[in-house]
């Protein structure tokens, strides 16, 4: 499903789709300093709600994903920061830290065609298209995505350099930490 395959690669951080041995992440990448962005992605299995907690432009950022994916209740914190993704088990006070490489856009611009402006929540967006993709950048945040003319994902709230919780990077103290460490050689 294509729709799946976007999910994957523009919104890994909020959802751990990819297997644990995926050294690469796509990450929110925000024109602002620190800041909190609420977003939605909705498909006909598929609806979460998505509140990520952003620092130094995304250098380090929480996300809180809580939905549904094919029925099945979803409650779940991801956290990066430095060179390593925390997954959060909530109901076995779980947290898994896994090794990441990050990569510095979200999407190739050789596969789409830019298209022109369009305002989304008062900021002006350069939209791109190809056969079955519509996407809309705020520089390099993606805004809102459509798959096949359906919007699947689209951007409801900012508030550009927020104060964060003193917290929101950090793991409690009554959750067990698993490091799952891997070399693929050098």
């Amino acid at each position: 499903m294509n729709s799946f395959k976007w999910l994957a690669a523009l919104l890994l951080i909020v959802i751990n789709i990819g297997s644990l041995a995926a050294q690469r992440v796509f990450v929110y990448q925000t024109p602002f300093t620190n800041g909190i962005i609420e977003a939605v992605y909705q498909t006909d299995s598929t609806d979460y709600q998505l509140k990520v907690f952003v620092e130094e432009h995304g250098a380090r950022l929480t996300a809180d994903i809580l939905g549904k994916y094919k029925g099945k209740e979803i409650n779940k914190r991801l956290i990066y920061t430095g060179e390593f993704r925390f997954t959060f088990d909530h109901k076995n006070k779980l947290v898994t830290k896994i090794p990441q490489e990050r990569d510095s856009a979200l999407f190739t611009p050789g596969y789409y065609t830019q298209t022109g402006k369009d305002d989304v929540l008062g900021y002006q967006c350069s939209v791109y298209k190809n056969e079955q993709q519509k996407l809309w950048f705020y520089e390099h945040l993606l805004m809102k995505l459509a798959v096949d003319g359906k919007v699947v994902y689209y951007v409801k709230f900012i508030n550009e350099n927020a104060a964060l919780p003193s917290n929101i990077f950090k793991i409690p103290g009554d959750y067990e930490l698993r490091e799952i460490n891997y070399n693929f050689g050098d």
